[in-house]
Protein backbone atom coordinates (compact mmCIF):
# COMPACT_ATOMS: atom_id res chain seq x y z
CA UNK A 1 0.00 0.00 0.00
CA UNK A 2 2.88 2.49 0.48
CA UNK A 3 4.11 1.86 -2.23
CA UNK A 4 1.12 2.96 -4.69
CA UNK A 5 -0.10 5.34 -2.54
CA UNK A 6 2.42 6.94 0.24
CA UNK A 7 2.72 7.37 3.30
CA UNK A 8 0.70 9.69 4.78
CA UNK A 9 -2.44 8.55 2.57
CA UNK A 10 -1.64 5.00 4.14
CA UNK A 11 -1.59 6.38 7.88
CA UNK A 12 -4.62 8.16 7.10
CA UNK A 13 -6.69 5.05 5.55
CA UNK A 14 -5.73 3.25 8.88
CA UNK A 15 -6.12 5.88 10.98
CA UNK A 16 -2.29 5.19 12.54
CA UNK A 17 0.35 7.66 12.69
CA UNK A 18 2.85 8.43 10.18
CA UNK A 19 5.67 7.69 12.07
CA UNK A 20 3.98 3.83 12.55
CA UNK A 21 3.70 3.47 8.85
CA UNK A 22 7.20 4.34 8.20
CA UNK A 23 8.77 2.00 11.45
CA UNK A 24 6.49 -0.75 9.64
CA UNK A 25 7.79 -0.32 6.68
CA UNK A 26 11.78 -0.39 7.38
CA UNK A 27 10.85 -3.46 9.31
CA UNK A 28 9.33 -5.13 6.33
CA UNK A 29 12.12 -3.81 3.94
CA UNK A 30 14.53 -5.23 6.48
CA UNK A 31 13.16 -8.52 6.42
CA UNK A 32 13.14 -9.23 2.67
CA UNK A 33 17.00 -8.39 2.44
CA UNK A 34 19.43 -10.99 1.51
CA UNK A 35 22.07 -9.81 4.07
CA UNK A 36 20.26 -9.66 7.76
CA UNK A 37 19.82 -5.82 8.81
CA UNK A 38 20.19 -4.99 12.27
CA UNK A 39 17.56 -5.84 14.25
CA UNK A 40 14.88 -3.65 15.07
CA UNK A 41 12.85 -3.90 18.28
CA UNK A 42 8.92 -4.02 17.51
CA UNK A 43 6.42 -2.80 19.41
CA UNK A 44 3.22 -5.52 20.14
CA UNK A 45 1.26 -3.19 18.28
CA UNK A 46 3.80 -3.18 15.34
CA UNK A 47 3.70 -6.57 15.70
CA UNK A 48 -0.15 -7.01 15.59
CA UNK A 49 -0.49 -4.75 12.58
CA UNK A 50 2.33 -6.88 10.52
CA UNK A 51 -0.12 -9.99 11.44
CA UNK A 52 -2.59 -8.31 10.22
CA UNK A 53 -1.18 -7.35 7.11
CA UNK A 54 -0.38 -11.14 6.64
CA UNK A 55 -4.15 -12.43 7.05
CA UNK A 56 -6.48 -9.60 5.40
CA UNK A 57 -6.50 -7.21 2.84
CA UNK A 58 -5.99 -3.24 3.16
CA UNK A 59 -9.76 -2.69 2.55
CA UNK A 60 -10.53 -5.07 5.13
CA UNK A 61 -8.42 -3.62 8.26
CA UNK A 62 -10.09 -0.20 6.79
CA UNK A 63 -13.31 -1.20 7.33
CA UNK A 64 -12.38 -2.96 10.89
CA UNK A 65 -10.85 0.32 11.64
CA UNK A 66 -14.38 1.97 10.44
CA UNK A 67 -17.01 0.19 12.18
CA UNK A 68 -14.45 -0.07 15.76
CA UNK A 69 -15.08 3.89 15.73
CA UNK A 70 -18.81 3.51 14.83
CA UNK A 71 -20.47 1.32 16.81
CA UNK A 72 -24.11 2.63 18.23
CA UNK A 73 -22.78 6.29 17.20
CA UNK A 74 -24.53 7.30 14.21
CA UNK A 75 -27.40 9.42 14.04
CA UNK A 76 -28.51 11.52 11.44
CA UNK A 77 -30.73 14.74 10.97
CA UNK A 78 -32.80 14.80 7.60
CA UNK A 79 -35.07 17.62 6.64
CA UNK A 80 -38.75 17.72 5.48
CA UNK A 81 -39.94 20.99 3.94
CA UNK A 82 -43.60 21.07 3.44
CA UNK A 83 -46.31 24.11 2.36
CA UNK A 84 -48.87 24.93 4.36
CA UNK A 85 -48.98 24.64 8.39
CA UNK A 86 -50.14 21.03 9.11
CA UNK A 87 -48.05 18.18 8.50
CA UNK A 88 -49.42 14.29 9.10
CA UNK A 89 -47.57 11.55 10.30
CA UNK A 90 -48.19 7.98 11.67
CA UNK A 91 -46.04 6.48 14.12
CA UNK A 92 -45.12 2.54 14.64
CA UNK A 93 -43.12 1.33 17.32
CA UNK A 94 -41.77 -1.94 18.47
CA UNK A 95 -42.96 -4.19 15.52
CA UNK A 96 -40.49 -6.81 16.60
CA UNK A 97 -41.22 -8.62 13.22
CA UNK A 98 -40.14 -12.04 12.85
CA UNK A 99 -41.27 -12.11 16.50
CA UNK A 100 -44.12 -14.92 16.98
CA UNK A 101 -46.31 -12.25 19.23
CA UNK A 102 -46.26 -10.22 16.45
CA UNK A 103 -49.98 -10.86 15.00
CA UNK A 104 -49.66 -10.02 11.11
CA UNK A 105 -52.65 -8.64 11.02
CA UNK A 106 -52.14 -6.13 13.31
CA UNK A 107 -49.18 -4.61 11.69
CA UNK A 108 -50.76 -4.80 7.98
CA UNK A 109 -54.06 -3.33 9.53
CA UNK A 110 -51.74 -0.29 11.06
CA UNK A 111 -50.03 0.63 7.72
CA UNK A 112 -53.55 0.81 5.41
CA UNK A 113 -55.31 3.11 8.63
CA UNK A 114 -51.96 5.17 8.25
CA UNK A 115 -52.45 5.45 3.84
CA UNK A 116 -56.34 5.46 4.61
CA UNK A 117 -55.84 8.80 6.83
CA UNK A 118 -53.56 10.46 4.29
CA UNK A 119 -50.46 9.95 6.70
CA UNK A 120 -47.82 11.86 4.63
CA UNK A 121 -45.23 9.89 6.35
CA UNK A 122 -44.08 7.01 8.68
CA UNK A 123 -41.62 7.25 11.32
CA UNK A 124 -40.53 4.42 13.32
CA UNK A 125 -38.38 4.48 16.07
CA UNK A 126 -36.93 1.30 16.37
CA UNK A 127 -36.83 -2.46 16.91
CA UNK A 128 -38.05 -3.41 13.52
CA UNK A 129 -37.21 -6.72 14.03
CA UNK A 130 -37.32 -9.11 16.75
CA UNK A 131 -33.45 -9.69 16.24
CA UNK A 132 -31.23 -12.69 17.29
CA UNK A 133 -29.97 -12.60 20.83
CA UNK A 134 -28.68 -15.81 21.41
CA UNK A 135 -30.32 -16.52 25.03
CA UNK A 136 -31.52 -20.01 25.12
CA UNK A 137 -35.08 -20.87 23.71
CA UNK A 138 -35.04 -17.16 21.74
CA UNK A 139 -35.15 -19.29 18.32
CA UNK A 140 -38.62 -20.62 19.95
CA UNK A 141 -40.32 -17.37 19.97
CA UNK A 142 -39.83 -16.65 16.19
CA UNK A 143 -41.65 -17.24 13.03
CA UNK A 144 -39.19 -15.67 11.19
CA UNK A 145 -35.22 -16.48 12.12
CA UNK A 146 -32.33 -15.03 11.02
CA UNK A 147 -31.29 -11.72 9.71
CA UNK A 148 -32.73 -13.17 5.93
CA UNK A 149 -36.20 -14.02 7.30
CA UNK A 150 -36.70 -11.05 9.36
CA UNK A 151 -35.33 -8.11 6.76
CA UNK A 152 -37.66 -10.13 3.69
CA UNK A 153 -40.75 -10.03 6.50
CA UNK A 154 -40.27 -6.28 6.95
CA UNK A 155 -39.60 -5.11 4.00
CA UNK A 156 -42.69 -7.07 2.64
CA UNK A 157 -44.81 -5.22 4.65
CA UNK A 158 -43.47 -1.57 5.05
CA UNK A 159 -43.35 -1.74 1.09
CA UNK A 160 -47.18 -1.19 1.21
CA UNK A 161 -46.75 2.33 3.08
CA UNK A 162 -47.58 5.19 0.21
CA UNK A 163 -45.16 7.43 1.22
CA UNK A 164 -42.00 8.49 3.09
CA UNK A 165 -40.38 6.32 5.77
CA UNK A 166 -37.63 7.85 8.43
CA UNK A 167 -36.96 4.77 10.66
CA UNK A 168 -33.84 4.33 13.85
CA UNK A 169 -32.46 1.28 14.95
CA UNK A 170 -33.85 -0.31 18.54
CA UNK A 171 -31.63 -2.45 20.64
CA UNK A 172 -33.45 -6.01 19.51
CA UNK A 173 -32.10 -4.68 15.96
CA UNK A 174 -28.63 -3.77 16.93
CA UNK A 175 -28.05 -7.62 18.12
CA UNK A 176 -27.01 -8.18 15.01
CA UNK A 177 -24.37 -5.74 15.03
CA UNK A 178 -23.01 -6.66 18.79
CA UNK A 179 -23.33 -10.58 18.63
CA UNK A 180 -20.48 -11.75 17.50
CA UNK A 181 -19.65 -8.16 16.51
CA UNK A 182 -20.97 -9.48 13.40
CA UNK A 183 -21.23 -5.70 12.42
CA UNK A 184 -25.00 -5.86 10.36
CA UNK A 185 -27.18 -2.57 10.75
CA UNK A 186 -30.56 -4.36 9.68
CA UNK A 187 -32.80 -1.26 9.67
CA UNK A 188 -30.67 0.41 7.38
CA UNK A 189 -30.66 -2.43 5.12
CA UNK A 190 -34.13 -2.50 5.34
CA UNK A 191 -34.13 1.07 4.28
CA UNK A 192 -31.91 0.57 1.68
CA UNK A 193 -34.18 -2.19 -0.07
CA UNK A 194 -36.49 0.10 0.42
CA UNK A 195 -34.78 2.53 -2.12
CA UNK A 196 -35.61 6.48 -2.18
CA UNK A 197 -38.94 5.25 -0.08
CA UNK A 198 -37.18 4.89 3.35
CA UNK A 199 -34.66 6.64 5.31
CA UNK A 200 -31.94 5.56 8.14
CA UNK A 201 -31.36 7.82 11.00
CA UNK A 202 -28.94 5.88 13.11
CA UNK A 203 -28.85 3.60 16.09
CA UNK A 204 -31.19 4.45 19.30
CA UNK A 205 -31.88 7.90 18.31
CA UNK A 206 -32.64 10.48 14.85
CA UNK A 207 -33.77 13.90 14.23
CA UNK A 208 -36.33 15.26 11.65
CA UNK A 209 -36.54 18.83 11.48
CA UNK A 210 -40.33 19.34 10.17
CA UNK A 211 -39.93 22.85 8.78
CA UNK A 212 -37.01 23.65 10.77
CA UNK A 213 -38.68 22.23 13.81
CA UNK A 214 -36.45 19.56 15.49
CA UNK A 215 -38.57 16.45 16.11
CA UNK A 216 -36.44 13.44 17.46
CA UNK A 217 -36.72 9.61 17.35
CA UNK A 218 -35.33 7.68 20.57
CA UNK A 219 -35.12 4.01 21.62
CA UNK A 220 -32.69 3.37 23.87
CA UNK A 221 -31.96 0.35 26.14
CA UNK A 222 -33.22 0.71 29.99
CA UNK A 223 -36.08 -0.63 31.33
CA UNK A 224 -39.54 -0.01 32.17
CA UNK A 225 -40.15 1.80 35.31
CA UNK A 226 -43.07 2.40 37.95
CA UNK A 227 -44.95 5.72 36.60
CA UNK A 228 -45.79 5.30 33.02
CA UNK A 229 -44.24 8.52 32.05
CA UNK A 230 -41.08 8.07 34.45
CA UNK A 231 -39.22 7.29 31.75
CA UNK A 232 -39.73 9.47 29.40
CA UNK A 233 -39.34 12.64 31.30
CA UNK A 234 -35.65 10.85 32.66
CA UNK A 235 -35.38 10.75 29.04
CA UNK A 236 -36.22 14.40 28.65
CA UNK A 237 -34.12 15.24 31.50
CA UNK A 238 -30.95 14.05 29.97
CA UNK A 239 -31.03 15.93 27.04
CA UNK A 240 -28.48 18.77 26.69
CA UNK A 241 -29.89 21.99 26.87
CA UNK A 242 -28.32 23.45 23.35
CA UNK A 243 -29.97 20.46 21.56
CA UNK A 244 -33.35 20.28 22.73
CA UNK A 245 -35.77 19.58 20.43
CA UNK A 246 -39.68 20.83 20.40
CA UNK A 247 -41.15 17.16 19.89
CA UNK A 248 -39.42 13.33 21.00
CA UNK A 249 -41.37 10.05 20.56
CA UNK A 250 -40.05 7.46 22.11
CA UNK A 251 -40.36 3.26 21.32
CA UNK A 252 -38.01 0.36 23.42
CA UNK A 253 -40.92 -0.03 26.56
CA UNK A 254 -44.08 -0.52 24.53
CA UNK A 255 -45.83 2.06 26.49
CA UNK A 256 -48.20 4.69 25.06
CA UNK A 257 -48.82 8.12 26.09
CA UNK A 258 -48.52 12.07 24.85
CA UNK A 259 -47.66 14.52 27.61
CA UNK A 260 -47.54 18.05 26.18
CA UNK A 261 -44.83 20.12 27.82
CA UNK A 262 -41.86 18.57 29.49
CA UNK A 263 -39.06 21.19 29.49
CA UNK A 264 -41.30 22.29 26.27
CA UNK A 265 -41.26 19.45 24.92
CA UNK A 266 -43.92 17.36 23.67
CA UNK A 267 -43.47 13.91 24.46
CA UNK A 268 -44.87 11.21 22.76
CA UNK A 269 -44.48 7.38 24.31
CA UNK A 270 -45.03 5.36 20.66
CA UNK A 271 -46.80 2.10 22.19
CA UNK A 272 -45.80 -1.13 20.15
CA UNK A 273 -47.42 -3.24 17.89
CA UNK A 274 -46.25 -6.26 18.96
CA UNK A 275 -48.37 -8.30 21.49
CA UNK A 276 -47.62 -8.70 25.54
CA UNK A 277 -44.93 -11.56 25.48
CA UNK A 278 -44.66 -13.94 28.26
CA UNK A 279 -41.86 -12.24 29.43
CA UNK A 280 -43.45 -9.34 29.86
CA UNK A 281 -46.28 -10.94 31.67
CA UNK A 282 -43.74 -12.38 33.80
CA UNK A 283 -42.90 -9.37 34.93
CA UNK A 284 -46.03 -7.69 35.31
CA UNK A 285 -45.33 -5.36 32.09
CA UNK A 286 -48.30 -4.34 30.30
CA UNK A 287 -47.87 -3.77 26.66
CA UNK A 288 -49.69 -0.75 24.91
CA UNK A 289 -50.33 -2.31 21.42
CA UNK A 290 -51.31 0.44 18.63
CA UNK A 291 -50.04 3.22 17.05
CA UNK A 292 -50.08 7.02 16.34
CA UNK A 293 -51.44 9.24 13.94
CA UNK A 294 -50.41 12.88 14.70
CA UNK A 295 -51.16 15.88 13.01
CA UNK A 296 -48.45 19.02 13.69
CA UNK A 297 -49.33 22.30 13.58
CA UNK A 298 -45.76 24.12 12.64
CA UNK A 299 -46.23 28.03 12.06
CA UNK A 300 -42.84 30.46 12.56
CA UNK A 301 -40.40 27.92 13.23
CA UNK A 302 -42.82 26.37 16.13
CA UNK A 303 -45.32 23.53 16.82
CA UNK A 304 -47.96 25.50 17.97
CA UNK A 305 -50.96 22.93 18.04
CA UNK A 306 -50.47 19.09 17.54
CA UNK A 307 -53.39 16.46 17.20
CA UNK A 308 -51.98 12.62 18.57
CA UNK A 309 -54.96 10.26 17.47
CA UNK A 310 -53.98 6.64 19.33
CA UNK A 311 -55.78 3.75 17.84
CA UNK A 312 -55.46 0.70 20.29
CA UNK A 313 -54.77 -2.84 18.22
CA UNK A 314 -55.81 -4.34 21.44
CA UNK A 315 -57.05 -8.09 21.26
Amino acid sequence: MVDDIGVDATADKLGIKRETVRRVTRIAKSETRETPAAPIDKSPREKMLLKLGDHLGDDEIYALLKNSQSKFSSSRTVSIDFTGDWFRVGILSDIHGGAKYLQDHKLVSAIEECNRSGCQELWLPGDLTEGMSGRDGHIYEMKHIGYKAQREYVVSRLKAFSGPIKAISGNHDLWYYSKGDAGALIVEDICRDLGDQATYLGEHEGRINLNGVACDLWHGEDGASYALSYRIQKIVESLGEKSLPQMIVTGHDHKSLFVPDLRGIMAIGAGCIEDQTPWMRRKKLRAYVGFWIVDICVRDGKIIRIRPEWISLEG
